[in-house]
């Protein structure tokens, strides 16, 4: 284990049985974009993903610099379950798969699940 909160995080986050997006996930809020060419949905959809596969990139490639409190770097490890992960529901406790080579999005509209190649190999 690379942090003392991976253990706690399997057993509190893994092994909950209550629903998981009202008492666990974590969550954030997008504010508006100031930016007027960037209001339609579209065009914010489109830059949500594109600036988040660089963020993936650069977690991926370790050129993301740490995030730091005060001099001293933060653990980071985490940072990679963000990205090409599932919760695998089990019995008594859930497990995480993850696949590091994985390419591709999911996007939902209107009932319709889609799933497209966003990365080269």
């Amino acid at each position: 284990k690379n942090s003392y909160l991976e253990e706690f995080w399997e057993t509190a986050y893994l092994a909950q049985r209550t629903p998981i997006p009202i008492n666990t996930n974590p969550f954030f809020v997008l504010e508006d974009d100031p930016t007027p060419a960037r209001t339609s949905q579209i065009a914010r959809a489109t830059n949500l993903v594109w600036s988040s596969l660089k963020f993936y990139c650069s977690v991926r490639d370790g050129t993301l610099e740490p995030d730091m409190q005060r001099t001293t770097p933060l653990c980071m490890t985490q940072y990679t379950r963000l990205f090409g992960t599932a919760r695998i529901p089990g019995k008594g406790v859930d497990t995480v798969s993850y696949n590091p080579d994985s390419r591709h999005i999911v996007v939902m509209s209107r009932g319709h699940v889609y799933w497209m190649d966003v990365l080269g190999e």
